[in-house]
């Protein structure tokens, strides 16, 4: 399902989260700082 989001200030910061050898770790992918949007 589509959204429509606005940000005005702040950033975007994309976590996933995975298992990995039996221990859960957490990943940072990527982040968009307000001026770039």
């Amino acid at each position: 399902q589509e959204a429509d989001w606005t940000i005005k200030k702040g950033a975007l910061w994309w976590f996933t989260n995975r298992v990995r050898e039996g221990e859960s770790q957490t990943v940072l992918r990527a982040v968009i700082p307000s001026d770039f949007a």
